[in-house]
């Protein structure tokens, strides 16, 4: 599946539940699940972590050989936010624009772990370029 968008200013909305197919039930429950995002600068760095254990898009801790996707914002606006219910949390992620830096290509993660059988997984990746676009 490729998709191109074009547009100013646009966030970026990870809303895997939506878009995904449990072969086992006639239609997906996203509440069955735990969310997991994580994202890189693709082809540069890999995934960051801290002794091979993965940091999610939200972590606070760093990695410095491997930093983070998300710009620390000069206007206090937050970078990103989770839509979600009690019942499925993290299960939808809202980066908002300005927060990846333009000219450069993210590759993102969503690990997905099944709640009441932990050995059920998923995983996709999503590959998003934020260029400067001259109209």
């Amino acid at each position: 599946l490729s998709l191109t968008t074009y547009g100013y200013e646009q966030d970026i909305l990870f809303d895997p539940g939506t878009y995904s197919i449990d072969p086992d039930q006639d239609q997906f429950d996203a509440t069955n699940w735990n969310y997991k995002y994580y994202c890189r600068i693709y082809d540069l760095n890999n995934f960051p972590n801290i002794n091979g254990s993965l940091l999610t898009i939200d972590d606070s801790r760093t990695d410095p050989v491997n930093p983070s996707c998300l710009l620390n914002r000069s206007d206090n606006r937050t970078t990103l936010i989770y839509k979600n219910s009690t019942l499925s949390p993290n299960s939808s992620l809202t980066i908002f624009s300005g927060s990846l830096r333009t000219n450069q290509t993210y590759q993102f993660m969503i690990s997905m772990t099944n709640r009441q059988n932990p050995s059920i997984t998923s995983t996709g990746y999503l590959l998003v370029k934020i260029a400067d676009k001259i109209p």
